[in-house]
């Protein structure tokens, strides 16, 4: 619990300076921006240019997303995979980075025109300064090149998917109305042999 009130109360001043430096890079450049930044903040800087922590700008290309039925394959396969609890946290968080990113974009654009811009991004509790913003849609020709590809993909997920259920052990007790044997109870065995006694 102390842990996450510290988080809290980082989270104002982490967007205030997200917001700083946004408007650094607006009046000057960004690498003048950020170099401002490393000599106000980042005192690591200065002894290890190479600390994560230090203040850079990055390039993220080729961020995809990857649609939810195979996000469920992929759940599926790794469920009892040793470790695989984290890399599938991380999976999602990712996932949700670029969903996040791509819902900036409108729909009827290619680019993001409002920039520079702040992007509050909770599941990393992380602030992101976009300097610029773009995805490449395909046209008409592209996707039907890509079709083909796209359906046997989805029939490929699919088809594992309900592999999963049907050779679901629940699902293969219930259609098959498996029932362990038991053994009768000691009063209905003794009834049992009063009967057959009876009977002969």
């Amino acid at each position: 619990m102390i842990e996450d009130l510290r988080t809290l109360a980082a989270w104002d001043t982490t967007k205030g300076k997200a917001q700083e430096l946004i408007e650094l890079a607006t009046k000057e450049s960004w690498d003048e921006a950020i170099n401002q930044f490393n000599e106000r903040y980042g005192e690591q800087a200065k002894s290890d240019p190479n600390d994560p922590n230090v203040f850079e700008l990055k390039n993220l290309a080729g961020l995809q997303r990857i649609p939810s039925a195979q996000m469920d394959f992929i759940t599926l396969r790794t469920a009892n995979t040793p470790g695989a609890t984290g890399f599938l946290r991380q999976l999602f968080v990712e996932q949700r980075f670029v969903s996040r990113l791509y819902s900036l974009i409108p729909a009827q654009s290619d680019a993001l025109a409002e920039v520079p811009l702040v992007m509050e991004f909770k599941p990393d509790q992380s602030f992101y300064c976009l300097k610029s913003l773009s995805t490449r849609r395909p046209d008409t020709q592209q996707f039907q090149n890509a079709k083909p590809m796209l359906m046997v993909r989805t029939e490929r997920v699919e088809t594992h998917s309900l592999a999963a259920v049907h050779f679901n052990p629940s699902n293969i007790l219930q259609r098959t109305r498996f029932e362990f044997a038991r053994q009768p109870e000691p009063e209905a065995q003794e009834q049992t042999e009063e009967d057959q006694k009876d009977a002969t």
